[in-house]
């Protein structure tokens, strides 16, 4: 006896102690096997749950929370069932949760009497007693199959109700991703719900899927020819869309994306507007000059879709042409050359989308935008014959304006004529990296 008790206190310094349970009005330290598996009890009429309660401090709240702890469990396994019997899907032990499940469950163990209750009693250190309530329902195993019938024809029902033909490719669309997101945030629901089509019941989910699919692919894009854009420019690009399965279009968003061997670009959305018809604002921003595959997509708000690209056609982006101008003192057609010649490797080595003409030349550009390298080069008379120098101007012009800050000038000077040109003006102008720099930002 004293070495119970020796063995007890430490129990109470330690923690709680489980120190008395009962079984039904006998006490029993013999824990009933259907606390932890209930359906060991489970015949062809009836099915067994059980229900555990949180501590409290006094055993009639215990036993309240036990039996509103029987509903989950319930519905737990009408969760179970619906799975098992889903097409294509096992029968892992989950925990779905769905409130019109849940109200077939409380509705069916409100109306059963407990079958048994045990309980356990902790005292705490402070000498108080909590109790933990075990409680041993059932219900008919024909109405739980009933429950779950209905439940599945319920949601179906709801939903097919709402497949009603549209007038529209866009507004069919929408209805159809409109299911398909409820049903995939509602996993319970996408595994009960079915669908009466002509050649027989079917899943509603993979209905919807086969529909949605057979759906895009009906739509194209109507051929549209290469696209040439200069760089720096936008151009509006017309279309128009077609379904063989539907008349009218609607009004669904697109997505363009634009790839050039591999490396694609970064893609923007934009509507059709009016029936079949639209307009892409093409940019060449981020685009260096070359050949392009646009791409055209519709822009899907499920993930099931195997395919939504609609079409695509060809983008060529061209260089700027730019004229080079003179000005100042008449020079030679050498220093214009040499002149043509460093420009072209300061464009080269920044990878500025200039198109330089491969020869000197100060006729004005064609088009809406004129862009030019305006070089001015006023000699200087330093009163000595052993010296020659000049004074060298670049500026990048758009329509005779000066483009932002580009412009470089510099005095430049050297006892050997030929090499004023073919080195001090050449060496300036093909390191000045900054120069070119500013210029690419200025048209990108």
């Amino acid at each position: 006896m004293v070495f119970y008790k020796k063995w007890l206190s430490i129990f109470m310094i330690l923690g709680d102690i489980l120190y008395l349970v009962s079984c039904g009005s006998q006490s029993s330290f013999i824990r009933p096997m259907w606390v932890d598996s209930p359906h060991y009890l489970d015949t062809d009429e009836k099915l067994f749950f059980t229900g555990t309660s949180r501590r409290f401090s006094s055993e009639a709240e215990a036993r309240n929370d036990a039996r509103n702890n029987i509903s989950p469990q319930v519905a737990k396994y009408y969760g179970n069932f619906i799975r098992a019997q889903a097409m294509d899907i096992s029968t892992t032990d989950i925990d779905y949760y769905d409130e019109e499940v849940l109200s077939y469950a409380s509705s069916v163990v409100s109306r059963e009497t407990p079958v048994e209750y045990y309980t356990e009693v902790y005292r705490k250190k402070n000498n108080q007693e909590e109790y933990v309530v075990h409680v041993l329902s059932q219900i008919p195993r024909k109405k739980a199959e009933e429950d779950i019938h209905n439940f599945a024809k319920n949601v179906s029902e709801r939903y097919s109700n709402i497949l009603v033909k549209q007038n529209t490719f866009a507004a069919t669309l929408r209805m159809y991703e409109n299911i398909l997101t409820e049903l995939d945030q509602n996993p319970l629901r996408r595994e009960a719900a079915y669908y009466d089509s002509p050649n027989g019941r079917v899943g509603l989910y993979e209905y919807l899927t086969l529909q949605i699919n057979t759906l895009v692919d009906s739509i194209t894009l109507e051929s549209i020819p290469s696209v040439i854009i200069q760089k720096a420019d936008t151009k509006d690009i017309s279309g128009s869309l077609y379904s063989n399965m539907m008349e009218h279009i609607g009004t669904i968003d697109c997505r363009v994306s634009i790839y050039r061997i591999n490396k694609a670009t970064p893609d923007y959305t934009f509507q059709v507007n009016a029936d079949k018809h639209f307009s892409i604002p093409l940019s060449t921003q981020g685009l260096e000059a070359g050949m392009y595959t646009v791409q055209v997509e519709l822009l899907m708000r499920v993930p099931q879709i195997k395919k939504n690209l609609m079409g695509n056609f060809s983008l060529e982006v061209t260089p700027i042409p730019v004229t080079l101008e003179f000005a100042g003192d008449a020079i030679g057609e050498k220093e214009r050359a040499i002149l043509l010649q460093s420009i072209q490797k300061g464009l080269e080595q920044d990878r500025v989308p200039l198109d330089l003409p491969t020869f000197p030349t100060q006729a004005a550009g064609a088009g809406q935008k004129h862009y030019a390298l305006l070089v001015t080069v006023n000699y200087i008379d330093y009163r000595n014959p052993y010296i020659i120098g000049c004074y060298v101007t670049i500026a990048f012009t758009r329509n005779n304006q000066i483009v932002g800050p580009q412009a470089i000038s510099k005095e430049l000077k050297e006892m050997n004529t030929d090499l004023l040109f073919r080195k001090e003006v050449a060496d300036y102008i093909r390191n000045n990296r900054q120069f070119f720099q500013g210029i690419k930002r200025a048209i990108l």
